[in-house]
């Protein structure tokens, strides 16, 4: 992420954004909720003009994965997040500190 961090990139991720609605295609970042979208943002390997979602370690592409699966548990009501128990503590398996 270089020297911007987190919130000197979470500027260029809402260009990005608004880049998806201006455009009118749909934004492949909204499957992930909450903290886990800069999470993964972060952990990006490279991003694509049709907007496919690659990451450089397969444990990043599992970990995706599982935050995708506790979401659709989350929407069918079989999942509730807490500020200290979310999609993405959940999915890297460790408790929030």
């Amino acid at each position: 992420m270089g020297r911007k961090g987190y919130a000197g990139k979470r500027k260029d991720w809402e260009e990005e954004d608004e880049k998806y609605t201006a455009e009118g295609k749909e934004n492949p970042w909204m499957q992930f909720p909450g903290r886990s979208r800069p999470y993964l943002l972060a952990r990006l390997e490279k991003r694509t003009e049709r907007g496919d979602i690659s990451f450089s370690f397969p444990l990043v592409s599992a970990l995706a994965e599982r935050v995708k699966a506790i979401t659709t548990e989350a929407s069918d009501g079989s999942f509730s997040s807490v500020r200290e128990n979310d999609v993405l503590t959940q999915a890297l398996e460790n408790p929030e500190h």
